[in-house]
């Protein structure tokens, strides 16, 4: 899994896992990606550089354009 673009990952494990939708006794991973936030603005930039030459940038952008109506998010 990538985790840049989400905000939330619940993980229901057992037979607890049937209640919350199709799943098995083994258990069931739910993702909730980021959504804008519309009551303020928020950036952020990452930049991470790793062994072998790896090199990883992410981008956040949550700009509000009517506020508590209209909202946009990227992440790149």
């Amino acid at each position: 899994m990538d985790w840049y673009n989400m905000s939330r990952a619940d993980i229901s494990r057992g037979p607890n896992s049937i209640l919350f939708g199709l799943g098995s006794p083994a258990g069931l991973i739910n993702n909730t990606l980021k959504v804008p936030n519309m009551s303020k603005d928020a950036y952020s930039a990452e930049l991470q550089a790793g062994s072998y030459g790896s090199l990883r940038q992410v981008l956040d952008i949550d700009q509000t354009i009517l506020p508590g109506q209209l909202g946009v998010r990227i992440v790149v």
